[in-house]
C-alpha cells in the first residue's frame, strides 16, 4: 500500500518539501502524541483500580506504549499484548484487562463517531461530497438484515454455553465460562470508576492531543498554514479511518487516506504526500522509541501485586 502511494512521485519535488518542514512544530506534533499515550494510561488505571489492580500507573503507561509498538509488527495485536505483557508484570488476570481494553474501544468508536456528527455539522456540503466522489457505501438493508443474524447467533451461541456450562464438568467449557466472566467484569469496570469527571477529563483530552498531532503538522508546513481548524479535524478523522485498517502501524492506509482528503480540500498531491510521511513517520519513531523503553522497563523493573498500594502517577 505505501509503494502503491509512493508510486509516481516525484521524489526530488517532495524532499524539497521536507526540507522546508518546521521542525518544531513536528516535535510539538509528537510530544502531544506521546502525551495522549500517558493519559491513555492513567485513565486504563481509573478502569483497573475498582478491580482491585493498585499497582504503579507506570505499569499501564508502559504496557499501553508496549501495545503501540507491538502492532508496528503485527496490525491489531497490542491490545492482547498489553495486556498479557501487563498481567504478568503485576499477577492480574488478563481476562479482566482485556474487557477494560474492549471498553476502552468502545468509547473510542463513540468519540469517533460524535466528531464525525461535528465534522458533517461543520463541513455538510463537502463532508457528503467527498463520500460520494471517494467512498462506494454498501446496501444498508443487507448491513441491516447481516447485523440482526450475527446478533442473534450470537446470543443464542451464549445462551446454549450458559446452560450447557451448568450441566457440564468439562475443565475447558468450565475455564470458557470464567474467562468470559473476567471479560464481562472488565467491561462493567465503567460502573466503578471513582472519580467519572476524571474519566471523562482524560477521554476528551487524549482526543485533543490526536487534534493538536494533526494541527500543529499543519503549521509544519508552509504549504499547510492556511488550513483550518475544520480541515485540520476533517484530516484527523481520515487518518483515524486510515489507521483502523489492518495494516502494520497503519502505513500506506494511513498516508492514502490523509493524501485523499487533503486533495479533496485543495491540497496539491506533492504537499498531502510529503504532510501524510512526515507526519507517520515522527509518529512511528515516537512509538519505535518509548516502545522500546517500555519493553525494557516492564521486564527490568522489580515486579509489582495486584495489592500493593497505588503511587501517584506523578
Amino acid at each position: 500500500m505505501f509503494y502503491k502511494v509512493l508510486e509516481g512521485q516525484d521524489i526530488d519535488a517532495l524532499w524539497a518539501i521536507v526540507e522546508r518542514t518546521n521542525w518544531l512544530y513536528l516535535f510539538l506534533s509528537v510530544f502531544c502524541g506521546y502525551i495522549a499515550f500517558i493519559n491513555r494510561g492513567v485513565r486504563w488505571m481509573q478502569l483497573l483500580r475498582p478491580m482491585g489492580m493498585n499497582f504503579r500507573t507506570i505499569h499501564s503507561i508502559n504496557a499501553v506504549n508496549f501495545g503501540y509498538f507491538a502492532n508496528l509488527l503485527v496490525p491489531r495485536i497490542g491490545e492482547v499484548a498489553r495486556c498479557t505483557v501487563l498481567g504478568k508484570k503485576v499477577n492480574a488476570p488478563v481476562d479482566k484487562l482485556l474487557g477494560t481494553v474492549i471498553l476502552e474501544r468502545v468509547i473510542d468508536t463513540f468519540m469517533l463517531m460524535l466528531l464525525f456528527g461535528t465534522v458533517v455539522l461543520l463541513k455538510a456540503d463537502d463532508f457528503f461530497l467527498f463520500l460520494e466522489e471517494n467512498v462506494e457505501l454498501p446496501n444498508t438493508g443487507v448491513l441491516v438484515i447481516w447485523g440482526c443474524v450475527a446478533a442473534g447467533l450470537g446470543f443464542l451461541a451464549l445462551f446454549g454455553l450458559r446452560r450447557w456450562a451448568r450441566k457440564s464438568q468439562w475443565g475447558p467449557i468450565n475455564k470458557l465460562i470464567d474467562w468470559l466472566r473476567g471479560l464481562r467484569s472488565g467491561l462493567l469496570s465503567i460502573k466503578e470508576v471513582e472519580k467519572p469527571g476524571e474519566f471523562v477529563f482524560h477521554t476528551l483530552f487524549i482526543w485533543l492531543m490526536y487534534f493538536m498531532m494533526t494541527y500543529l503538522c499543519f503549521l509544519a508546513l508552509e504549504e499547510l498554514t492556511h488550513l483550518s481548524l475544520e480541515d485540520a479535524l476533517f484530516v484527523m478523522l481520515a487518518g483515524g479511518i486510515g489507521m483502523v485498517i489492518p495494516s502494520p502501524g497503519g502505513i500506506g492506509s494511513y498516508h492514502y487516506a490523509v493524501i485523499l482528503s487533503l486533495t479533496f480540500i485543495g491540497v496539491s498531491n506533492d504537499v498531502a504526500t510529503a504532510f501524510a510521511t512526515l507526519v507517520h513517520s515522527a509518529q512511528t519513531v515516537m512509538i519505535l522509541a518509548t516502545g522500546i523503553v517500555a519493553t525494557i522497563l516492564l521486564y527490568s523493573v522489580k515486579n509489582d501485586t495486584p495489592n500493593e498500594p497505588a503511587e501517584n502517577p506523578e
